[in-house]
């Protein structure tokens, strides 16, 4: 599984993947790591993070206040996978993925 999910729901989608134990990469705020909740979660489980020398903007018209990381399980090659993501002037493609969002919350994912 490969998403963004809504930021209000990361503890019970990230708790469903790693429950599923199959592969995953959710993208999460750097805040997760501060939630008590999550880090419960993610307690002894073998992550793998892939995270970024820049924050992702989801949007042109305001800037992004912390940044994202890719939590992920059987995905990457090392536990740990930092990259260089190059300003483009154009919002992520992950902008879009607000309809994701709103089919996760339409069938109680």
């Amino acid at each position: 599984m490969l998403s963004n999910p809504p930021y209000s729901r990361k503890t019970e989608i990230l708790r469903r993947c790693i429950a599923l134990g199959k592969p995953f990469a959710l993208l999460l705020s750097n805040n997760t790591f501060s939630n008590g909740s999550c880090m419960r979660a993610l307690a002894g489980v073998q992550l793998q993070l892939l995270m970024f020398d820049r924050r992702i903007e989801y949007s042109t018209t305001k800037g992004t206040p912390c940044g994202s990381t890719y939590v992920c399980r059987g995905i990457l090659p090392r536990p740990l996978v930092i990259e260089h993501l190059e300003r483009c002037g154009k919002p992520s493609a992950m902008y879009d993925d607000r309809r994701l969002a709103a089919w996760c919350n339409d069938n109680k994912f």
